[in-house]
């Protein structure tokens, strides 16, 4: 059995929250494009409705 020294370990979790990091990081990326979409998509809806039935 191979014996592991504790700066062996300490790097390892070290990058193995960097990765957990930056999986949250993409995410939220993600998801704030997803609903920047939407909100577009909405916006743009509302636009035709209002060329389509202008006020009076």
């Amino acid at each position: 059995m191979i014996k592991k020294s504790c700066k062996d370990l300490s790097q390892h979790s070290s990058s193995g929250k960097a990765v957990v990091w930056w999986l949250k990081i993409k995410a939220a990326m993600r998801w704030g494009i997803f609903i920047r979409k939407k909100a577009a998509e909405r916006r743009a809806q509302i636009i035709e409705l209002e060329d389509e039935y202008p006020a009076a």
